[in-house]
C-alpha cells in the first residue's frame, strides 16, 4: 500500500486539493472567491490527469539507497550474481539474475550472459595474491567492476594478470555509482578491511561523463545516482542549487518530465565544477592517509570539450581514452550496452601496468 501511495503521490495529493477547493467553491458565498475556487479546483485536477497519463508510461520513482560497500564485513566469503541482459525489437533493455537461462525471453535479442562473484558488501572478486603485501586498488562505476563481462575479462584482472597474479588487486567498482562513492570507500575503513598492513602502490580512477550528475540526481528509476556522501557516521545529500526543490517534487512525474531537466541545465557548470573537485578531494585523501598516488582514466568522449580543458588544467595524472576504446565495430564495447568489453579492458590494463609498475 506504502509502495502504491508513493508511486503516485502527487496524483493523490493534487486530487485532494482539488477536492478542497471545490468543497469551499460549496461553501464560499462570495462570487470572486467561489470563482477563484473553481479555477483552482480545475487546476489541481487538471494537474492530477496529467499525472496519471504520464504516470502510465514513465518508470515510477525510486529514492532507496542500498550503500553496502559501508557494511563491515564479518568474513571474506564470496557468492556469485549471474545477469542476463536482453534487447527487444524496440530497443527495450531488461536485465535478469540468477537465472538458469532457459527462460522464454519473447524472441528478445541476448546481448551478454555472464556471473560476477562478489564480496559481502559488493565489491567483486579479483583473482589475486591476497597476502602479498603491495597493492593496487580501482575506484569507479560498472566500468571497473565489469558490467556485462565475466571474472576473468574485467580490467582489474586484466590488470592482476599483468602482475602474474602476484599483487594485491581490490576491485571498488561500484555500478550505477560515482565519486561521491569513491570518495566514501576512501574515507572510511572500507579498505582496510581488504588490505591490512599492505602497501598500496597506486589508485585508479575510472571516470565516465555521467558521473558528472549521478552525484546530484535526486532519484533513479531511470539512471544512477550518488548523492550522498558519508560523514561524520551518516550519509548526508550533497547539496546542490535548487536541491530542496528537486527533493521536495522528486515523486512528480510532471516535475521530472517538465522541470527536472531545466534545473539540471542550469546547474551544469556546478555539477562539472564539483566533479573536478572530487578528483582532487580523492587525490588528497589518497595522498595523505593512504601515502599513494592517484590516476584518473577520463573517457573523454561522454564529455565536452570546455571540461576537458578544465581537466587539463589541474595539476592530476590523468589518462584520456579515446573514443576508439569504446567501438562497437572494433570490438571494445558490448552492443547495444556501451560497457568496456574484455577487449578494452586488457589493453587498457596492459597500458597502466607497463606506464605505473615497469615504468615505460
Amino acid at each position: 500500500m506504502t509502495a502504491h501511495f508513493l508511486n503516485y503521490e502527487f496524483g493523490y495529493i493534487f486530487l485532494l486539493c482539488s477536492l478542497i477547493f471545490l468543497i469551499f467553491s460549496f461553501l464560499i458565498k462570495i462570487k470572486a472567491l467561489k470563482k477563484t475556487c473553481i479555477i483552482f479546483f480545475s487546476f489541481f485536477l487538471s494537474l492530477t490527469f496529467v499525472e496519471l497519463i504520464l504516470s502510465l508510461y514513465m518508470q515510477k520513482p525510486q529514492m532507496e539507497k542500498k550503500e553496502n560497500y559501508i557494511y563491515k564485513l564479518e568474513n571474506f566469503t564470496t557468492h556469485q550474481v549471474r545477469e542476463i541482459k536482453l534487447i527487444d525489437g524496440k530497443g527495450n533493455m531488461s536485465a535478469f539474475y540468477n537465472s538458469d537461462g532457459s527462460s522464454d525471453f519473447g524472441g528478445c535479442q541476448k546481448i551478454y550472459d555472464v556471473c560476477y562473484t562478489m564480496f559481502g558488501n559488493g565489491f567483486r572478486y579479483t583473482k589475486c595474491d591476497y597476502k602479498s603485501k603491495e597493492a593496487y586498488v580501482f575506484l569507479g562505476c560498472s566500468f571497473v567492476f565489469g558490467a556485462g563481462v565475466n571474472d576473468n575479462e574485467t580490467l582489474p584482472y586484466f590488470f592482476s594478470e599483468e602482475t602474474s597474479f602476484k599483487s594485491n588487486v581490490l576491485n571498488c567498482g561500484c555500478i550505477s555509482k560515482a565519486s561521491s562513492t569513491s570518495i566514501n570507500i576512501l574515507q572510511n575503513d572500507t579498505i582496510g578491511e581488504f588490505l591490512k598492513d599492505v602497501e598500496i602502490k597506486h589508485f585508479f580512477y575510472s571516470f565516465v561523463g555521467d558521473h558528472i550528475e549521478r552525484n546530484f540526481r535526486i532519484e533513479t528509476s531511470t539512471c544512477c545516482m550518488d548523492n550522498y556522501k558519508f560523514i561524520n557516521n551518516r550519509f548526508s545529500r550533497i547539496p546542490q542549487p535548487f536541491g530542496t526543490i528537486k527533493v521536495a517534487f522528486a515523486r512528480s512525474y510532471i516535475f521530472r518530465k517538465v522541470f527536472l531537466r531545466q534545473i539540471d541545465k542550469h546547474n551544469r557548470r556546478f555539477y562539472e565544477n564539483y566533479m573536478i573537485e572530487s578528483l582532487k578531494e580523492m587525490e588528497k585523501i589518497i595522498k595523505e592517509k593512504y601515502k599513494s598516488k592517484l590516476t584518473i582514466l577520463v573517457w573523454k568522449y561522454f564529455l565536452e570539450k570546455d571540461l576537458i580543458k578544465k581537466i587539463k588544467q589541474t595539476n592530476l595524472d590523468v589518462i584520456f581514452i579515446d573514443q576508439s576504446l569504446n567501438s562497437e565495430e572494433s570490438g571494445y564495447s558490448i552492443p547495444f550496452d556501451g560497457h568496456p568489453t574484455a577487449k578494452a579492458n586488457k589493453e587498457i590494463a596492459q597500458y597502466l601496468y607497463n606506464k605505473y609498475v615497469n615504468g615505460y
